[in-house]
C-alpha cells in the first residue's frame, strides 16, 4: 500500500493534525511516504490547519526528518482567513 501512496502521480493527503497526537510507528509511515515520494520528485499536496512552525504546528506534530523533506521541497500557500464554518 505504501508503494502505490508514493507512486501516485499527484498524492493529497487532508486534515494532518486533525487528532493532533500521532505514534511513533504512524510518523514512521508518514516519513515513508513523503520520503518516498520526494525521491521520485512526485507532487505531494499536504492540507492542515496547523500552522507551519511553532507551536501548535506541522514543525511540532511530525518527526523532523519528515518536515525537513516538506520544508525543502513544497511551496506553501497560508489561507489564514476566518473559517466559513464558524460564520453560519
Amino acid at each position: 500500500y505504501l508503494k502505490k501512496l508514493a507512486g501516485l502521480d499527484c498524492l493529497v493527503i487532508d486534515e494532518i493534525g486533525t487528532n493532533r497526537e500521532i505514534s511513533p510507528r504512524e510518523k514512521d509511515l508518514f516519513f515513508t511516504i513523503i520520503n518516498d515520494r520526494y525521491e521520485q520528485l512526485k507532487p505531494t499536496i499536504l492540507i492542515s490547519n496547523l500552522s507551519l512552525r511553532g507551536e501548535d504546528s506541522l514543525e511540532e506534530f511530525l518527526d523532523e526528518r519528515t518536515v525537513d523533506r516538506i520544508f525543502e521541497t513544497n511551496t506553501f500557500v497560508v489561507f489564514n482567513w476566518e473559517s466559513y464554518r464558524g460564520t453560519k
